[in-house]
């Protein structure tokens, strides 16, 4: 099977790392992936890998306008055929119409497959997920909540199949990496407790909330407790004001941007996503249980899917500082509570969100 996949850009978050995972699994099965999108940061990582990367300028998200949506759907046109592509894996949704027009125009059938990894959460924009109804495409879901706002817009439910994020346990393997290296770099100290959060600063990913409860926890528990953050963003600036502020910039680590994500990962006794809306089924709480690391964030959207009804992580409500600070403190207090919740996160990796298993599902998207 060849399989073009689609995207805008491919930038260093989860849905434009999420593909270069699936084609890795499907060349381990004896699939042939290329890569189609504008330029993104994800480019020469894709192409370090071995695949086939096609710059298409006009699928950018600056550029669209009917005459780019008209040249890309051309471009598309000669990649199907020069690839003689079977399977087209959209992953946004300006490209499953380009992927889908442009294979109108070669005369034989070509799959297309669309992951949703997103949807229009708004009251006053639900008028774009309409278009979901007419997607000429089998609909990857990334969570039941996102399946269940697919079937609430009018989907039919044959047109959907939850595929869930997964995690490449090669890279995220527990047995390979060291706790303590990246603790030594940053001088945290063996019975400190480390609560990490990778993802970036949007706006939305609450890294100001976990500022606050930090300042919270200081007067709920004898523990010395810091929190790291991995990754840059518009935000970035404005909450590590907020650390010095209140100060406690001493106890708040800003690494900024690293393609290196699972060292840091490795590092944390408690993951934390205190996201406050834009999330379906974060990659980075993926791959935070997949090393055994419990996890705290918010209830919204997919998130709760992922404690395995309380079983690897617990949810609260979205800005809530005082509820975030309570659900962390006993993971911070309790070795044992966090050994048990890390492990049975794990669990539920092997269960049911490794990349193997994923791409078990999509391989229905792909056959159907």
């Amino acid at each position: 099977m060849k399989i073009l996949h689609l995207r805008s850009e491919y930038l260093d978050n989860g849905p434009g790392t999420q593909p270069l995972k699936i084609a890795k699994e499907f060349r381990l099965r004896g699939h042939n992936s290329f890569f189609a999108g504008a330029k993104g940061t994800m480019d020469e990582t894709i192409k370090s890998e071995g695949y086939d990367f096609y710059e298409i300028e006009e699928l950018s998200l600056n550029k669209r306008n009917p005459l780019s949506f008209i040249i890309s759907i051309l471009k598309i046109r000669k990649l199907i055929i020069l690839n003689s592509v079977d399977v087209i894996h959209s992953h946004n949704a300006a490209c499953s119409f380009v992927g889908y027009f442009a294979s109108r125009l070669i005369g034989r059938k070509v799959n297309i497959v669309r992951s949703v990894r997103g949807i229009e959460l708004r009251p006053t924009h639900q008028y774009r997920n309409l278009l979901y109804r007419f997607y000429p495409a089998k609909l990857i879901a990334v969570c039941e909540f996102a399946k269940e706002a697919l079937l609430k817009i009018g989907v039919n439910e044959r047109n959907i199949i939850v595929s869930y994020n997964g995690a490449d346990l090669q890279r995220f393997n527990k047995d390979k990496l060291s706790y303590t290296a990246v603790r030594n770099k940053y001088q945290v100290l063996a019975d400190e407790i480390l609560i990490g959060h990778v993802g970036a600063f949007s706006g939305w990913k609450g890294q100001e909330i976990l500022v606050q409860s930090l300042k919270q926890l200081e007067g709920l528990t004898d523990k010395v407790v810091k929190v790291m953050f991995v990754g840059d963003g518009k935000s970035f600036n404005e909450v590590k004001e907020l650390a010095k502020k209140i100060k406690l910039d001493s106890k708040v680590t800003f690494v900024g941007r690293t393609f290196d994500a699972e060292q840091y990962h490795m590092a944390f006794d408690i993951y934390c996503q205190p996201s406050t809306q834009g999330e379906l089924f974060p990659n980075s709480i993926v791959e935070a249980l997949a090393l055994s690391k419990p996890w705290v964030g918010t209830n919204i959207s997919g998130l709760p899917e992922l404690t395995n009804n309380g079983k690897a992580g617990t949810v609260v409500p979205a800005s809530d500082v005082n509820a975030l600070s309570q659900a962390l403190l006993p993971l911070i207090n309790d070795e044992v509570l966090r050994s048990t919740t890390g492990n049975n996160g794990y669990e539920f990796v092997l269960e049911k969100l490794t990349i193997a298993k994923v791409c078990d599902r999509i391989y229905e998207g792909y056959r159907s």
